[in-house]
């Protein structure tokens, strides 16, 4: 595909953009917030929370990064492997898995080590504007309408990901242009 665009350059943005940057001739990463070299200038409720991947979030992590665990322990991020890792299922504590590993950190601290891991990527690049809106033609996502002037504001897309996380309008927009509102399982 010639070009996808990802809203929102938190953890899932950055690691949707690391993939498809295989993917897509140009990776576009649209965010609003001008993130400092700390992580801790975007607006999100759990930046200070402890953050830990599920162990096949962390296998797919460093497949795509590899050789990221190593760096972020050695950055500071605690490493559980075995028996010290556990999973609770409705407060109920499940049984150990061996071969578990998984990293606990905050969310900066993890963002900040991908966003290093993404950025320099050739076919990606970072626009600091907040997605208003998308273009829809012949009854299908076309792209993005942006609060940025340049591109005329839009940015058309082979691929579009919503990774806006709690504040997606996907839902707003979507009816906006006349599409019902998407199931939901809640």
């Amino acid at each position: 595909m010639r070009r996808a665009v990802v809203m929102g350059g938190s953890y899932a943005g950055l690691f949707a953009a690391r993939v498809l940057c295989d993917l897509a001739e140009e990776v576009v990463v649209v965010e609003p917030d001008a993130i400092g070299e700390d992580g801790l200038d975007r607006r999100t409720p759990q930046r200070r929370q402890l953050h830990a991947p599920l162990p096949m979030g962390h296998r797919r992590l460093e497949r795509w990064c590899p050789g990221v665990t190593d760096e972020l322990v050695r950055d500071g991020a605690r490493l559980g492997e075995g028996e010290d890792v556990r999973f609770y299922v409705d407060g109920r504590l499940k049984a150990p898995v061996p071969e578990a590993r998984t990293l606990g950190a905050t969310r900066p601290f993890l963002e900040v080590r991908l966003r290093r891991r993404v950025e320099p990527l050739g076919n990606v690049r970072f626009v600091r504007a907040e997605a208003t809106d998308l273009v829809l033609r012949g009854g299908r996502v076309t792209g993005v309408v942006m609060d940025d002037p340049a591109d005329d504001g839009l940015l058309d897309a082979d691929l579009l990901v919503d990774a806006t996380g709690r504040s997606s309008r996907l839902g707003e927009w979507l009816g906006r242009h006349g599409w019902g509102e998407a199931p939901s399982t809640g």
